[in-house]
């Protein structure tokens, strides 16, 4: 059973309403294939499929994970809302570290209205998380800290925010939201203390449908890179 976790916006902080209902599967449920401790990785999926080493992964049908021509794709059924598809590794140390990823394509959503959602989140438990998530055109940089959230948002482009990050500056203790359109120059798009522990969290990258969406696509991402990690 999946519970509901309702978003609390930040005062001032409009164009929320897309996002109101996301439903998040639970990662304090789950337990990874392999505890490895403090590491860092990479992973291009070049594999048939995901690598077990690396991730475990869970789909809610109809929607389901798997490598498509070298990247990992969440194919998206229709079906009503609160199911997703994602994996997630294993538990690490983030101090001082940078974790990103290629987004190739985002879900479709109700003419832009949203409903389904990409998510790629750095998470303790389902309850203490940073994320940055697209939804309904949107692109969020989230901080949930005992289940109480606070969100920033810009307009999405493809183009533009090509590749996701976050970053923990050890010197500040801050975690960095940034965007990139070639994985080379970085945009810092949000900044703000660490109030969610980051000695012990995991990488995990989903995505689903919190409403009925008629044809919510898929969503394709690739190059996950976890670097300075366990420092």
């Amino acid at each position: 059973m999946r519970r509901v976790l309702f978003i609390i916006a930040l005062a001032g902080c409009d164009e929320l309403w897309s996002i109101d209902h996301v439903s998040e599967p639970p990662l304090d449920g789950r337990e990874p294939m392999i505890d490895a401790g403090p590491y860092c990785f990479e992973d291009t999926f070049t594999m048939p499929a995901i690598d077990p080493g690396k991730w475990t992964v869970y789909a809610d049908a109809p929607h389901t994970v798997g490598v498509v021509q070298g990247e990992a794709a969440m194919t998206l059924g229709t079906i009503d809302g609160n199911v997703y598809a994602g994996m997630y590794g294993n538990k690490t140390s983030f101090s001082g570290a940078m974790v990103t990823a290629s987004v190739l394509e985002v879900p479709s959503t109700n003419g832009g209205g949203g409903g389904a959602v990409l998510v790629f989140q750095l998470a303790r438990n389902s309850e203490n998380s940073y994320a940055v998530l697209f939804d309904g055109g949107r692109l969020y940089f989230r901080v949930r800290a005992n289940n109480a959230e606070q969100l920033t948002n810009i307009a999405y482009s493809a183009t533009d925010h090509r590749f996701w990050g976050m970053k923990h500056d050890a010197m500040t203790n801050e975690i960095v939201f940034v965007t990139s359109s070639n994985s080379s120059a970085w945009k810092e798009e949000r900044r703000t203390t660490a109030t969610v522990e980051v000695a012990d969290a995991r990488v995990e990258i989903f995505a689903g449908t919190y409403v009925a969406v008629t044809s919510p696509g898929r969503a394709r991402v690739d190059d996950v890179r976890f670097t300075g990690c366990g420092l």
